[in-house]
């Protein structure tokens, strides 16, 4: 792993939730030698554990989709996590598929450095359950869109879920099929489409084909929220 490298990883964790409290030099110091990076060719599948062990990844170029069930999930792209919520757990894994969209280059911290980021810095490990926490806070509020019953509130929690980011900052959301998504939310093909048009004239999306754009994802989450 060459010192650009190095250096790109440890600034692109640095500005992650897990490690914003890290110092960067140590940072960049315990990388050296102890994580991986591995390179993947478009549409290859990406293993999210290191060789012998449960790992953190990084994406630090390219992109990767992930799917369950078939079905895109999300996207990831320059510096996302995956990883963070199977690292500590022997439980088998979701189904959860992370494919790469483009030649893309992973880097891996094994569970092993994890450990001890966490032990040498508490804010390191306080950062790993702020970060889950929030995971389980999204979760549970799209448990309640879910079962709400709101259409509204099911497409909101389903376009944030779906959503990627693009270098320029905007928000997108690509519906392959209206009626697959309309099945999935339990809702039928008519509903979803006055619920897009609802959030169409509040200016909260914005819609061309089959391509979404997020104009206000606050106010996509307040739906989850009441």
């Amino acid at each position: 792993m060459s010192r650009s490298e190095i250096e790109l990883a440890a600034g692109l964790l640095k500005e992650t939730k897990i490690f914003q409290a890290a110092n960067l030099p140590a940072l960049s110091e315990s990388l050296q030698g102890r994580a991986l990076i591995s390179n993947y060719i478009r549409e290859e599948k990406i293993d999210p554990n290191f060789p012998s062990e449960p790992a953190l990844g990084l994406i630090l170029t390219g992109r990767a989709g992930v799917h369950k069930m078939k079905a895109k999930i999300s996207e990831l792209g320059f510096g996302d996590l995956f990883g963070a919520v199977n690292i500590f757990t022997s439980l088998p894994g979701d189904a959860t598929l992370i494919t790469a969209l483009v030649p893309t280059k992973v880097l891996y911290i094994p569970q092993s450095l994890m450990r001890e980021f966490m032990a040498d810095n508490l804010a390191i490990a306080e950062g790993y359950i702020a970060y889950l926490s929030q995971r389980v806070y999204f979760l549970t509020t799209k448990i309640g869109a879910l079962t709400a019953g709101d259409s509204q509130a099911k497409l909101a929690c389903a376009l944030l879920e779906l959503s990627y980011e693009t270098k320029g900052g905007k928000q997108y959301v690509k519906i392959e099929n209206f009626s697959a998504l309309a099945r999935d939310l339990d809702m039928g093909r008519a509903s979803l489409y006055r619920a897009l048009d609802k959030l169409e004239a509040q200016a909260i999306i914005k819609r061309k084909g089959k391509l979404v754009e997020i104009n206000d994802s606050k106010a996509l989450k307040a739906f989850l929220e009441n």
